[in-house]
């Protein structure tokens, strides 16, 4: 029965990893994982305190039979057992049969280039050092020769990096540059210029990036980087909550927090970008610097013009949110400068301490973001649209009443050709797009569409896509009947319009 019970545990593993995880990668839902990596897997799925606490929590249950408690507890233990001194002590000779912990062709030349730069900075450095502590000039010949010896044998075993290929090269720079995001990410967080909710997630993209770098190349890591600037689930839930239930405080928070990560992400691609000028070329050669800087360019640009399309919506956030983040910085040298009087004792320890306890208090006011009010209210955008204005306070709000706010993401499409009307909008803010024979035409701030499809009850004549952000007000096809007949200038308005866009049409 263990026998059973142990090759049942591998063919369940196995049809994960070698049946589903191949038709995940082929879909573009997992990234593909080498077989040798997926044999490691399946043996070393190792059992312990899991399947113990559940062999036990079989044995308390009063239902369980006598006999069924003693072969699960039996069984179990013996299969845990099994797993940790047969699939334990055999998987590093495993790993070390398929090769899984040789360094790679890339990984070995960067090892190389790592050893050669840090000699040639050490031997550079050698003489400023024994100078500062008069070290015998004899003793400091014979230390300088040691480490130049080291650094002609480091150079002549690099040699073979003439064996790799140019697309080695660039996947390899940009992997690289993946792990100089994560580390820059986690650099701004220990420096509190991040928030923890938000460094996970850009984590967790820049790790993204170095799979898809390392699996696919440019394709890998470009592909990440466009899911990157995507909408995430939950910022579409939070949409989709605000649109049923008037909820605006989700939809304010996935919007603080994207802005947050654009901003973060906008800066550090800028530093990647140095570090591909100043470190790739010694590493791996000028060509993959100057590919992995036009990558990082393609991202820095689509991340701009992300950013300004959110910066055109709510640039007064926009601003504050770059402000704080100047100011954090600003008491980050703070504290490093009062670190370093104290180092030097110029200021003692109980001076530090009500230093750093007032810079503390600082800290906690730097560390709020501020609010983003997406005035998403009804009257609010009302009061935004010229037709609207001059209207006594009683129409306004009983218009107010049988409108809706929606707040519509870029390239969301609105209005499709062909579809039966059942809504007129109202926009805000934002621009949108007609997709009219010929020219399209922009409809911005003020503008209003829909009416035709409601008025002549016809199709729609086209299809409508938001360019940006953008919030708009939104009127069912009954509501749109009673206001006209409520109202007859703006009856006489809308009709008008109607009329000037059929006759183009």
């Amino acid at each position: 029965m263990l026998g059973v019970l142990v090759l049942s545990a591998l063919a369940a593993r196995g049809i994960v990893l070698f049946g589903l995880m191949p038709m995940m990668s082929a879909v573009g839902m997992a990234q593909k994982v080498e077989v040798g990596l997926r044999l490691v897997i399946l043996w070393g799925g190792l059992r312990g305190a899991i399947s113990l606490a559940l062999a036990l929590a079989v044995l308390e249950h009063p239902a369980v039979p006598p006999e069924v408690k003693r072969l699960v507890s039996t069984l179990v233990t013996a299969f845990v057992l099994f797993t940790l001194f047969v699939n334990g002590l055999t998987l590093r000779p495993l790993i070390r049969a398929l090769g899984i912990d040789r360094l790679s062709a890339v990984d070995r030349i960067l090892r190389g280039r790592a050893i050669a730069h840090s000699l040639g900075t050490v031997e550079h450095r050698l003489n400023a050092a024994g100078d500062q502590y008069r070290i015998d000039v004899v003793a400091r010949q014979n230390l300088t020769e040691h480490y130049t010896r080291r650094l002609q044998e480091s150079e002549s075993a690099i040699d073979a990096d003439n064996l790799l290929s140019k697309e080695e090269r660039s996947r390899a720079a940009l992997v690289a540059a993946a792990r100089r995001e994560q580390a820059l990410h986690l650099q701004h967080y220990r420096e509190r210029i991040v928030s923890g909710r938000i460094v996970r997630n850009l984590v967790a993209q820049a790790y993204h990036l170095e799979d898809g770098a390392r699996s696919e190349g440019h394709d890998g890591y470009e592909l990440a980087a466009r899911r990157e600037l995507a909408f995430p689930l939950e910022f579409r839930l939070s949409i989709e909550v605000h649109r049923r239930f008037g909820w605006q405080g989700w939809l304010a928070g996935a919007l603080g927090d994207r802005l947050e990560a654009l901003l973060v992400g906008r800066a550090t691609t800028h530093s990647l970008l140095q570090f591909a000028e100043n470190r790739i070329p010694e590493m791996l050669g000028p060509e993959a610097a100057k590919s992995l800087r036009k990558v990082l360019e393609q991202r820095l640009e689509a991340i701009e013009g992300t950013l300004s399309a959110l910066q055109l919506q709510y640039g007064e956030f926009v601003e504050k949110m770059q402000v704080q983040y100047l100011e954090r910085a600003a008491l980050r040298i703070e504290h490093a400068e009062y670190l370093r009087l104290f180092n030097e004792a110029v200021i003692s320890r109980e001076v530090l301490r009500e230093l750093l306890g007032d810079l503390r208090t600082r800290w906690h006011g730097a560390s709020r973001r501020p609010s983003l009010d997406t005035q998403l209210s009804a009257m609010a955008l009302l009061l935004k649209v010229p037709l609207f204005q001059g209207l006594e306070t009683a129409v306004l709000e009983s218009v107010a009443a049988v409108l809706k706010p929606r707040f519509v993401l870029p390239g969301e499409k609105l209005i499709r050709k062909g579809e039966k009307g059942q809504e007129m909008f109202f926009i805000a803010s934002g621009a949108l797009e007609v997709a009219v024979t010929g020219q399209p035409r922009r409809l911005g701030s003020g503008d209003f569409f829909g009416e035709l499809a409601l008025l002549t009850q016809a199709p729609r004549t086209a299809d409508v896509t938001a360019l940006g952000f953008g919030e708009l007000l939104v009127m069912t096809a009954s509501d749109f009947s009673q206001l006209l007949a409520r109202n007859q200038e703006l009856n006489t308005h809308i009709a008008e319009t109607a009329r000037l866009r059929l006759a183009r049409s």
